[in-house]
């Protein structure tokens, strides 16, 4: 089995199973996908963007619009 450290390296991110309830998880997810959302329009009306790439989930369309 491979451990917890070897996961965090590889894909970036730590799971600890209850360090924050659910409601929190689901509470940070509405507030970053918020802030994508507004992030994305605001460069589409700067101009700076004109693929907004409906087709990702939020976490990985502000990359994608980024790039």
């Amino acid at each position: 089995m491979e451990s917890s450290w070897s996961r965090t390296q590889q894909q970036g991110y730590l799971h600890a199973c209850d360090a924050l309830s659910a409601t929190a998880l689901e509470l940070a997810d509405h507030i970053l996908q918020d802030w994508c959302e507004r992030q994305i329009d605001e460069w589409l009306q700067q101009g700076l963007i004109d693929d907004v790439r409906h087709d990702l989930d939020f976490g990985h369309r502000l990359v994608e619009v980024w790039e």
